[in-house]
């Protein structure tokens, strides 16, 4: 028997033995017992095969025809190694451009903030159940890949919760059905409430580093708009849920049942009152305001009863108690409704809308600065040049006869150093205030607040009077409504191009072919 038959044999031998390797490993995804003696066997009869015919394997790699082989096999396996590592630098480092002109694909600027200001890893749990969330867990990972764009801090787990008994912690009976996100850092953990959306993680992840735990009263007692939703949408129900979902407690006050503000108030907010306060309460208001550096937030409506100014001129601000009609109401809307786009560029409370941002108030009254007062005053908020200013609403076509429309201050920050006495002073033992007074708690209620830019703006001044300016509303992006229009010509070059360059290069290259095979 020739060498060569003995080095094809052995070649066999070796081939026989990997598949008795492989296919156990491949149906029962385990290896078979002595299997590493088996392939060391493998490796010894191949490089016997070797040595014995090595004088034809050497034949072979100087033929003509194997040098050509192996120098395409050489640009193949080359243009593969470059297909790898491109695709294994896009997928180490991700990296994209957004160029749509609403950021569709991209984060806000004040999730971005938060994510480079972060200092420790922080997990993206997601607990689901079984496979009824597979659609889910692909938009919630188009979500997070975001994030981790932003930081590499950002660490993404799904957790199936019917493998993993540690979900209980975070998942109830009432989450049957439905995939949970909890933000975890250390030992704290922050469930992201549904809809889960740039808004929500955003301000899961704000107060999971924050760890923010501070109370907003309400006053109530004089018809004030209650927290609880009520018919027509006039209550603050919705007003609550945002400000708890951003980490503040809310909680109703009555004066009757206390001598003073609560010390751990963060703020104070009086909103839509409809009768007067008593003078002890608004003794306990302006001690508040005096002596514990408290911050109020004002909401008041022309038709109430309730009368601020002898507090408020201390403090450069006057409710004029008008009425501020529009003469050029919003469709389906009346003259009542006003609309507000000019907003103080320098605040930072109204610094952050957006270009061409509207709020909406109904039946709202003017707030004016009184001159030369000590405290710093800012008009945060003013109508469109269309509004004019009415006294009685039963007598306003009598009273805009021959005024020209303008522009009406709508909201007023007033800050500052109050001394004890009760007047501006700049001493260093004075007491620093903010104080926010709205002409309007319409903007505020359940009706209102989800319209145009209302919720942005209540949450930007709760905020800061609140301290946590760094606190965020994202507005929903949604595409703008683009149309193509083609002319007869475009769409008769579309139809045509896809036909006429696939025939034209089959022209070309039978023309090549036919040229070769006949030279």
């Amino acid at each position: 028997m020739s060498l060569e038959k003995v080095s094809r044999i052995l070649l066999l031998v070796c081939g026989l033995i990997l598949v008795v390797l492989g296919v156990p490993r491949l149906v029962l995804n385990t290896w078979l017992p002595l299997s590493n003696y088996l392939f060391y066997l493998c490796l010894l009869l191949f490089a016997v095969s070797t040595v014995l015919n090595y004088k034809t394997i050497l034949d072979f790699f100087t033929m003509r025809t194997t040098k050509y082989g192996l120098n395409m096999g050489s640009l193949i396996v080359l243009g593969l190694l470059m297909f790898i590592g491109i695709n294994f630098i896009g997928t180490r480092y991700d990296k994209s451009v957004d160029i749509t002109s609403e950021g569709l694909n991209s984060l806000s600027l004040q999730s971005v903030e938060i994510l480079r200001n972060l200092e420790k890893d922080v997990d993206f749990s997601v607990y689901y159940q079984g496979d009824i969330h597979k659609n889910k867990n692909i938009s919630l990972k188009l979500l997070f890949k975001k994030y981790q764009r932003e930081s590499d801090k950002v660490k993404v787990k799904f957790i199936d919760a019917h493998k993993d008994p540690s979900s209980a912690e975070f998942l109830s009976s009432s989450d049957k059905g439905r995939a949970v996100v909890v933000l975890k850092r250390d030992d704290r953990s922050e469930r992201v409430p549904e809809p889960v959306d740039e808004d929500s993680l955003t301000s899961a992840l704000y107060r999971l580093e924050s760890q923010m735990n501070k109370v907003i009263y309400f006053s109530s007692g004089h018809g004030e708009r209650p927290l609880s939703a009520s018919e027509q949408g006039m209550g603050l129900s919705l007003l609550k849920g945002v400000l708890e979902q951003k980490g503040f407690k809310v909680k109703p006050f009555n004066f009757l049942q206390s001598s003073e503000i609560p010390k751990d108030s963060a703020m104070f907010a009086i909103i839509g009152p409809r009768k007067n306060f008593l003078e002890h309460e608004m003794k306990m208001l302006e001690d508040y305001v005096e002596e514990k550096s408290g911050h109020v937030f004002f909401a008041l409506d022309p038709s109430s009863e309730a009368d601020f100014n002898p507090m408020l001129q201390e403090l450069g601000i006057r409710v004029e108690k008008n009425f501020v009609l529009t003469t050029q109401p919003i469709a389906g809307g009346d003259a009542l409704a006003v609309a507000a786009q000019e907003f103080d560029a320098q605040s930072e409370i109204t610094k952050k809308l957006e270009k061409d941002s509207i709020a909406l108030f109904y039946e709202a009254t003017e707030i004016t600065q009184i001159e030369n007062s000590a405290p710093k005053v800012s008009l945060l908020v003013k109508s469109l040049p269309t509004m004019i200013p009415v006294t009685d609403l039963k007598t306003y076509q009598e009273e805009i006869q021959g005024k020209q429309p303008r522009t009406a201050t709508l909201a007023v920050l007033s800050e500052g150093l109050l001394g004890h006495d009760g007047h501006n002073h700049d001493e260093a033992e004075d007491t620093p205030f903010k104080i926010i007074v709205f002409g309007d708690s319409d903007f505020l209620s359940d009706a209102y607040l989800n319209t145009v830019y209302n919720k942005d703006l209540a949450l930007s001044s709760f905020a800061y009077l609140s301290g946590e300016e760094s606190l965020i509303s994202i507005q929903p992006k949604v595409a703008e409504d683009t149309k193509l229009i083609l002319t007869s010509v475009y769409s008769a070059f579309i139809i045509i191009f896809p036909i006429v360059i696939p025939l034209f290069s089959l022209i070309i290259s039978s023309v090549i072919w036919f040229r070769r095979r006949s030279a």
